[in-house]
Order: C-alpha cells, then sequence, then structure tokens
C-alpha cells in the first residue's frame, strides 16, 4: 500500500496561534493558495489515488474534497483521523495557556503523551486512535495507492513513530 499524507492548509486559528484540536477555523487566503499549489502539483504527477480518506474535521475535509475531486475517486470522512482533542483549551492562544496554565502547557508542548487535557484526550489515545485505523487500511487497500488528510501533524507524528 502506498500512502500519501497531506496536511490540511493554514487556518486563521494557525495564524493567531489559537489552539484547535476538535474544533474548526476557516482557511486564510494563504491556506487557499496552498490547497491550489497541491492540487496544480498534483495535476503534474502521475499518481493513481483510489480513495482520500479524511478527518471530518473542515479544514481537513475541505482539503478532501478537493483531492477527491482531483483524483476522481471517493471521500470518506474517517473520525480516527481527527486531531488531539484539547477540551477546555481549545479556542485558547498559546499565550493564554502559557499564562494561564503553565503545568498544562508544559505537558502540551513537550509532547507528554499520557497528559490529558480537561476534557480532551491524551496524546497516547489520540495516536492509539490513528493506528488501530491505519493497521486495518492495510487489508483494505493491499495493493493501491490512497490518500490521507489529517488535521495536525502531532498525533499523526506521534502515531508514525509506532
Amino acid at each position: 500500500m502506498q500512502v500519501i499524507l497531506v496536511r490540511h492548509a493554514e487556518t486563521e486559528w494557525n495564524v493567531k496561534n489559537i489552539i484547535q484540536g476538535h474544533s474548526d477555523s476557516a482557511l486564510t487566503l494563504r491556506g487557499e493558495r496552498q490547497t491550489s499549489a497541491l492540487l496544480a502539483a498534483f495535476a503534474e504527477s502521475d499518481y493513481r489515488v483510489e480513495c482520500v480518506y479524511a478527518s471530518p474535521l473542515g479544514r481537513a475535509w475541505q482539503m478532501g474534497q478537493r483531492l477527491a475531486e482531483r483524483f476522481y475517486c471517493s471521500l470518506i470522512a474517517e473520525p480516527a483521523l481527527k486531531e488531539q482533542a484539547f477540551g477546555q483549551f481549545e479556542g485558547m492562544t498559546t499565550v493564554a495557556l502559557l499564562q494561564n496554565n503553565p503545568d498544562a502547557a508544559e505537558a502540551l508542548f513537550t509532547l507528554d503523551a499520557e497528559y490529558c487535557p480537561p476534557g480532551g484526550e491524551s496524546l497516547s489515545d489520540a495516536s492509539q486512535r490513528m493506528i488501530h485505523f491505519l493497521s486495518s487500511l492495510e487489508k483494505k487497500h493491499h495493493h493501491r495507492t490512497i490518500c490521507i488528510v489529517v488535521s495536525r501533524g502531532r498525533s499523526f507524528r506521534a502515531c508514525l513513530r509506532h
């Protein structure tokens, strides 16, 4: 199985350093240009993608829709691809988190895999969710090329290290 891994384009909250998690934010103009540039690069490639899996979060889902249109293939919403849930910290700037809750900020920013934000999930739990999903893909798409669109690299990087 070949996997093309794509991260969503830049959002307004990315620019403002606001913690997103399961919350969503609109793409910036730069994010729209990033999406167009990626699609143009794929148009010049010889990739044949059979299926696109995307997080149902808007920022990843939009990219998934555009990629599925480009490759003329199906798009599947996969909740397991959602970013780590940051609970009460979603919608908060990283600066505000550092000021108001320095211990939690340290745990999050040092990638403490077992730390669970209030009302959220640990990095370990989010990674396990993704690992389980990726393991199931090998059986379904053994000799195929698929595209996976994720919301952010944090959980997926931890998953890929597994």
